[in-house]
């Protein structure tokens, strides 16, 4: 993890103008499998990469975005997008289920698709 802000809104109370401050960022969730090679921290240019984002940043208004890459920033990306914490959250789950599972960008697009 290269770092997490992902708090646990509770899906039926409205966020606040604080909150969304706070925590609704560009830089909410990142997720990486990295390795350590002698004096530096390297992450495989084929592995999986999870990121989760606010759509307007610092602003009440706006929905969760995450992304999941195979490779780099430049790759095709699945997505998904809610305003519901517990919905990102399940997203996630099943990113790492479908992962593990060998899946690749189109299939993973297609199940949160069916989540969404």
């Amino acid at each position: 993890m290269v770092f997490n802000i992902f708090v646990a809104f509770d899906d039926d109370e409205p966020i606040t103008s604080h909150d969304a401050d706070a925590y609704l960022s560009d830089d909410i969730l990142s997720i990486e499998r990295m390795a350590f090679s002698g004096d530096h921290w390297t992450r495989h240019p084929s592995d999986w990469l999870l990121d989760l984002s606010w759509s307007d940043p610092g602003r009440v208004e706006g929905e969760y975005v995450l992304k999941a890459l195979r490779g780099g920033w430049d790759e095709p990306t699945a997505g998904f997008r809610s305003r519901s914490r517990r919905a990102v959250q399940q997203a996630i789950d099943l990113t790492f289920e479908m992962i593990a599972d060998g899946c690749g960008v189109e299939e993973l697009s297609e199940a949160y698709r069916r989540l969404g």
